[in-house]
């Protein structure tokens, strides 16, 4: 899997068999891993073999960072949540609502897709509110992973007028990208 910089990393998720579709971003460093957005329950076999191939396990995940709770980026998160129940999920505040109960989100997204949902999604099952860290602009996102919720200031939320919030990356110094959200300038 391409290695981004140093402790980051992507996963092609292979969504339907195709690749460079839907990718999830891994921070890794002594803490622990994070993943940006680890896409549908239907690529899990692909993000668990995407992330062996960068030695690492699902035990070693100790957080999510969704940019949006859409399917594409966040449906596989209750899955993970339930079979790793110390997984901390951090989402914007409009999308704490939506992954602790998905019932509307899933609603939406079937009369969408219909009969097809199963097929391209997976299951999208709910995210207990315990493991959930609802992020304000404000609020610090972690680069170093492994000691709670507000690590390092190296990540933070941004709000951004586009479809999601998304996360800065303040050692990059210019724009970050994360899902469909470009934030230009450094998170400070």
């Amino acid at each position: 899997m391409p290695v981004l910089a140093p402790g980051l990393a992507w996963v092609d998720l292979k969504f339907r068999g195709s690749p460079n579709v839907i990718a999830t971003a891994v921070i890794i460093d002594a803490g622990g891993v994070a993943l940006i957005d680890p896409g549908p329950t239907s690529c899990l076999d692909a993000l668990e073999l995407g992330l062996n191939g960068l030695g690492i396990r699902f035990t070693d995940v100790t957080h999510i960072l969704l940019t949006h709770v859409h399917l594409d980026h966040a449906g596989v998160t209750g899955t993970l949540g339930r079979r790793y129940p110390a997984l901390k999920v951090f989402v914007h505040e409009r999308g704490t609502p939506h992954l602790i109960d998905a019932t509307k989100l899933v609603r939406s997204a079937t009369r969408l897709w219909g009969d097809q949902m199963q097929m391209l999604w997976g299951e999208v099952a709910p995210v207990p509110a315990s493991n959930t860290v609802t992020l304000d602009p404000d609020r610090r996102v972690h680069r170093g992973v492994g000691s709670g919720d507000d690590v390092s200031d190296a990540l933070r939320a941004i709000r951004l007028r586009t479809a999601a919030p998304a996360v800065a990356d303040r050692e990059s110094r210019g724009i970050s990208r994360v899902g469909p959200c470009v934030a230009t300038g450094a998170a400070q």
